[in-house]
């Protein structure tokens, strides 16, 4: 499936999800995609729809998770103080949880709420 990076203006890549994997992101024009993505620490992180179970999946690597089901709960948010997200997403038999740099880290004069 052709999925576009998160916050990657037109970038793209091709995502397995049997195996849990994309290649290298290459920039398109017009491309149709399937969902969102982006590689952390080694984790490919990825938002898409499932028309055959009308519902948007979670999956990281090979681990999925059904974004609508009651049993799924999601944690995001931004520690302003060090720059860093946090993102934890879990059910009754799997959970995932990753602190990375935020997108703004990196943005001259950012403030918060401006």
């Amino acid at each position: 499936m052709l999925l576009q990076k998160f916050n990657g203006g037109w970038k793209y890549t091709h995502f397995d999800p049997s195996n849990g994997t994309g290649g290298e992101f290459q920039e398109l024009e017009n491309a149709e995609i399937a969902g969102f993505c982006e590689e952390i620490d080694g984790y490919w992180v990825v938002v898409y729809p499932s028309p055959d179970e009308h519902t948007m999946i979670v999956q990281v690597n090979t681990q999925t998770w059904d974004l609508f089901s009651p049993e799924t709960q999601v944690t995001y948010y931004r520690k302003y103080d060090d720059a860093k997200t946090y993102f934890k997403i879990e059910n009754d038999t799997k959970r995932f949880n990753i602190t990375y740099d935020a997108w703004s880290k990196d943005v001259p004069h950012f403030e918060v709420n401006k």
